[in-house]
């Protein structure tokens, strides 16, 4: 009975077991409330993890495939709102009369241009010169 059972000096102490040789050496770590090594690992090193990963994909969520569908919407909905911003900045309406003559311009260098990008020709300086 004496071998099996545990003692203060055993747990919290040295135990006598040779020279130099501190408590718990050449044995299993003991954990309270009698868990074993195995239980006493799954607590310490799996759950952790687990909660962990489970905190990251939200608790409603049961698959990876479902959050990174949810994830994509959301950033999808994201980009949506960050386009329609930039086309209400560039939206013409938003523009100063520079900005406006600068879509003048590039209307009568496509209409009478002769090649694409041609501001010299009398026909686009003639134009120009209308409006």
């Amino acid at each position: 009975m004496k071998k099996i059972l545990l003692n203060k000096e055993q747990v919290w102490g040295k135990v006598v077991k040779g020279e130099g040789e501190e408590a718990g050496e050449g044995r299993d770590k003991l954990y309270n409330f009698g868990l074993d090594q195995e239980t006493a690992h799954q607590l310490s090193t799996v759950l952790p993890a687990t909660a962990a990963l489970r905190s990251t994909l939200g608790d409603g969520q049961t698959s990876v495939d479902s959050v990174m569908l949810n994830r994509f919407e959301k950033a999808t909905e994201l980009e949506e709102q960050k386009k329609d911003t930039l086309m209400r900045i560039v939206d013409l309406r938003n523009a100063d009369s520079k900005g406006i003559d600068v879509e003048n311009t590039r209307r009568i260098v496509e209409t009478f241009g002769r090649v694409p990008g041609d501001t010299a020709s009398p026909e686009v300086q003639g134009a120009w010169k209308v409006t």
